[in-house]
């Protein structure tokens, strides 16, 4: 947090092109760790009131990375469950509790990367693209690409979407003192 915030008022993002958060799993993992070091109780179970904590801290964190003033990428693992009721199979991101449900939100942009191997000449290939709408097991989306700038299925090039998006895609110039 410290050394994010120094950054932050060193005007130091004001020098990158792309923030990444990667990935939100591990993230999650880190800030229970906090937690309960703070509460002089590492290596332990997380108690119940430890999960709200977790969550107020990853909406405000972020909230300051998604306001930074270059492009951000925050990047997780899925979940999947199957809902016991419809025996639909579905995806939330990996991250406890109701921060699932509740960080995407926050999100204006939320691919998800398709993997599929297909056959070709005698071998398999893998091929990957970004989903950009939901699925029904995904929740995909996109506003960039609304109103059918973007297909279902994409080519997972963040500056290719931003440019098919009409948004401008460029490299800062890198200055060191």
């Amino acid at each position: 947090d410290d050394n994010f915030l120094r950054l932050l008022q060193s005007g130091f993002f004001n020098h990158i092109g792309t923030y990444v958060l990667e990935s939100t799993t591990t993230w999650g993992d880190a800030l229970m760790n906090y937690i309960l070091a703070l509460d002089k109780r590492p290596n332990t179970n997380p108690q119940i009131q430890d999960y709200g904590l977790q969550q107020t801290l990853a909406k405000t964190a972020i909230n300051m990375i998604a306001g930074l003033p270059c492009y951000t990428v925050i990047t997780g693992h899925l979940d999947t469950m199957k809902d016991e009721v419809t025996g639909r199979i579905m995806t939330a991101m990996m991250i406890p509790g109701k921060a699932a449900v509740k960080l995407p939100l926050l999100l204006d942009e939320m691919y998800v990367i398709d993997v599929r191997e297909t056959p070709v000449k005698g071998e398999m290939v893998t091929n990957r693209t970004f989903l950009t709408r939901p699925t029904g097991k995904y929740k995909a989306r996109t506003r960039i690409g609304a109103d059918g700038k973007f297909e279902l299925r994409e080519e997972p090039d963040l500056g290719a979407l931003m440019r098919k998006a009409g948004y401008p895609c460029v490299d800062k110039d890198i200055h060191f003192r």
